[in-house]
């Protein structure tokens, strides 16, 4: 079998269906030539036979990898789309969640209360972290986690 090497190339997504239908094509005139080739096959029991056989598994392996890349191709633009309209789904607004011009005044000055706290306590915690990484104080951060919780839950009662 003649020498292979593996090629990772982007096309645009308009020019896709073209790409997949000229290896469609290839594909089927490996076929289509593979069938001729059988008509004409020599005697079962003989070199020639042999030396056939051998080509004619070249040729079946050729068809494969090329029916493998274009199965490559196809699922990966398949999982490109799915995952495209899983992204368009999930960008869209939330009915459940109130955007910030929903909000009242008070809901709204609660909401920047508890960012602020929140990055205070993300500041202090690179300052520490900064000053010696090696500190590691696990009280001190399950209170200050807990003391956030609670201002949380507090907020949204």
């Amino acid at each position: 079998m003649k020498q292979r090497v593996s090629l990772q190339y982007s096309i645009e997504l308009d020019n896709l269906e073209n790409e997949t239908d000229r290896l469609f094509d290839n594909i089927s005139r490996q076929i289509q030539l593979l069938g001729t080739a059988t008509n004409s096959r020599p005697n079962s029991l003989s070199m020639d036979a042999l030396d056939f056989l051998g080509e004619l598994q070249t040729h079946l392996q050729s068809i494969s990898i090329a029916a493998d890349d274009l199965q490559k191709i196809i699922s990966g633009f398949l999982s490109f789309k799915l995952q495209d309209e899983q992204t368009q789904q999930d960008a869209g607004p939330s009915e459940d969640l109130p955007t910030t011009s929903q909000l009242n005044d008070e809901d709204r000055e609660t909401l920047r209360e508890q960012i602020n706290e929140y990055r205070k306590v993300l500041e202090h915690a690179v300052s520490v972290q900064q000053s010696d990484p090696e500190i590691v104080d696990e009280e001190i951060k399950r209170q200050k986690i807990e003391s956030f919780k609670e201002k949380q839950a507090a907020s949204i009662k």
